[in-house]
């Protein structure tokens, strides 16, 4: 009798077992193939050029600003963000980048960066913060920083002339001067500085 009972819960603890096992095989093969497909949608959608931005004027015109266009990543120019985050290139390998609103750009070099919708990709963050109004061409950025006064309710504006070729930076008083100073040294862009809401704008002519 004890034999037979014994054998009972033998067999049901080994029935209990594989079919725990089998449930156990069939999550995991779910899961797998979850993320496989995850990743699949991921990298179509990460290199699917928008149709928006085919034709956009000042994704052609920033191609041109680099001498070698060809070897750039096409998404450096076609990824402009998602959701309240927001990112804006300007001459390779540098974009602005802003969240949640489009002001108070951070300025980033992206060398590094294989895919420019992931986190934590390679970008490296410049000095340079709280940008408000820019303008620029292929060798020049003309920034219009501006900050909040512990002093006062006004804004403080600092102007900075960044080289994109070295990455040095100089400042001046005013934006007169800053055109000033970015023209003696062969800037030939606008000398209009316009908001980040207006830049983005140019993406969509």
């Amino acid at each position: 009798m004890l034999l037979c009972i014994a054998g009972l819960v033998i067999c049901i603890f080994t029935f209990i077992r594989k079919a725990v096992n089998k449930v156990e095989d069939y999550a995991n093969n779910l899961k797998q193939e979850m993320m496989s497909n995850m990743q699949d949608y991921s990298d179509t959608m990460a290199y699917t050029t928008p149709i928006s931005l085919q034709s956009s004027k000042q994704i052609k015109l920033l191609k041109t600003y680099y001498p070698d266009s060809a070897s750039v990543p096409e998404q450096f120019y076609y990824y402009l963000g998602f959701e309240n985050y927001y990112r804006f290139p300007l001459r390779y390998p540098y974009s602005i980048h802003c969240s949640p609103f489009k002001d108070a750009g951070e300025l980033y070099n992206e060398l590094q960066v294989k895919r420019f919708d992931e986190n934590d990709n390679g970008e490296i963050q410049t000095s340079i913060n709280k940008i408000d109004r820019l303008a620029f061409d292929k060798k020049y950025l003309l920034i219009d920083q501006k900050i909040s006064s512990t002093r006062s309710p006004d804004f403080i504006h600092h102007y900075i002339l960044f080289s994109f070729d070295t990455e040095k930076t100089q400042e001046a008083e005013t934006e007169k001067e800053l055109v000033k100073l970015a023209k003696q040294k062969g800037y030939k862009g606008s000398e209009q500085l316009m908001t980040i809401e207006e830049y983005d704008a140019l993406f969509n002519e």
